[in-house]
């Protein structure tokens, strides 16, 4: 059969416009609706005994607004209290920017409900559209806000310490306030909408802090990563990070700003179950400044194979569970240069650590999903992190 030049320009020009359409169907129909229940084990190092495998579910940057309904926020509500954990967290963006979407967000919210509380944290947009509003509403909710504040959690004779700090982006963080009275020698958990907090002095010798804001990027392409990068600084974009010996967990959230889609960065409800380290290795500071170095100069391949891992992961191309099998090569390249393995910043420290995420694709009938997905779940095994 003879193609003419212009058959074939025809037929490559109709091809990528039947695929653009078919990604566009996808990343606004049916991504942004795919919740994905994440649970993560994170160890800490002296956590008291009867906080072992306490389980915290984080909901984050709900954005109720015009693209985001009130009955898809109730939906994310569901399936977070259908994870039956200790304590519920939320980190920040109810809403986006018009004040008539704060109180019906809050009292949507309010259903959630775990033994030890829910509380939460404000988010920029939140600053941006009403901070007292909506800490007032959520306050009527039942919803304890700690506007750097701290309090703790009792269990029997056992203490976990639970900090807040208001939003750090928007010059609201007072870090004098949030940790007044707080001991750093005993497990600390700090809420923080935006995870840059990582960086700050203040929030070294805390245990773990718990993020959203960055949506995971909203929209990660494969190879060329979250186009987000480009214009924001988003040194942790999602997943589990570690620097100095705190460890930060990123959300990407459950809503969306901007445009209505999501694509390669799956709404997430993260459920974060805490266990004690019972070995941590400490390293000299040559050994620290040659990490912090490397970090600095790996920062570019770190994203990009961040971006990567997470979107095959995102699209199913690669179970979470075998993510191991892809980072023993670079950190095996990043040993070889004189660093650490266990110690590299950004997604090689998280995926070292990271050996099996036990991780379910929420469909609109959790009961559904539950009964054909159990040989999945099973396969990958509850797994955790591992701290060295």
């Amino acid at each position: 059969m003879n193609v003419t030049r212009r058959q074939f320009m025809f037929g490559a020009g109709a091809a990528a416009l039947g695929t653009l359409a078919a990604t566009g169907g996808y990343a606004s129909l049916f991504e942004p609706y795919n919740y994905e229940l994440t649970e993560t084990d994170v160890f800490i190092r002296d956590l008291p005994a009867s906080f072992e495998g306490f389980r915290i579910a984080q909901v984050s940057d709900v954005h109720h607004s015009r693209l985001v309904s009130l009955s898809e926020v109730r939906r994310v509500v569901g399936l977070a209290q259908g994870t039956k954990p200790d304590m519920f967290v939320l980190t920040g963006d109810y809403t986006t920017s018009r004040r008539r979407y704060i109180e019906p967000c809050a009292e949507a919210l309010g259903a959630l409900d775990a033994p030890a509380g829910v509380w939460a944290v404000l988010g920029n947009h939140d600053h941006y559209t009403d901070a007292e509003l909506t800490t007032r509403a959520l306050t009527r909710a039942r919803i304890n806000v700690l506007n750097n504040a701290n309090t703790s959690i009792q269990r029997g004779a056992d203490t976990l310490q639970l900090a807040g700090v208001d939003d750090w982006g928007w010059g609201q963080t007072d870090w004098a306030r949030a940790l007044q009275g707080i001991k750093r020698e005993r497990p600390t958990l700090l809420l923080s909408h935006e995870p840059d907090v990582l960086d700050s002095p203040e929030a070294q010798g805390l245990s773990l802090i718990i993020s959203g804001h960055t949506h995971g990027g909203q929209v990660c392409l494969p190879v060329v990563g979250a186009p987000a990068r480009l214009f924001m600084n988003l040194p942790y974009l999602r997943g589990l990070h570690e620097r100095a010996g705190t460890q930060l967990y990123v959300s990407r959230g459950t809503g969306m700003i901007g445009l209505p889609i999501r694509f390669g960065a799956r709404p997430e409800i993260a459920v974060i179950r805490r266990k004690k380290s019972a070995k941590c290795r400490v390293t000299s500071d040559k050994q620290g400044k040659a990490v912090e170095s490397l970090k600095v100069q790996s920062r570019k391949t770190e994203a990009l194979i961040s971006d990567f891992g997470h979107w095959t992961c995102d699209f199913g191309l690669l179970p979470s569970c075998h993510l191991s099998l892809v980072t023993r090569h670079y950190e095996t390249t990043l040993a070889g240069r004189g660093a650490p393995r266990r110690l590299m910043g950004g997604w090689g420290a998280q995926q070292t650590r990271w050996r099996r995420v036990r991780s379910c694709c929420i469909s609109r009938s959790w009961a559904s999903h539950a009964r054909t997905s159990s040989k999945t779940r099973a396969a990958c095994g509850s797994g955790g992190l591992t701290m060295r």
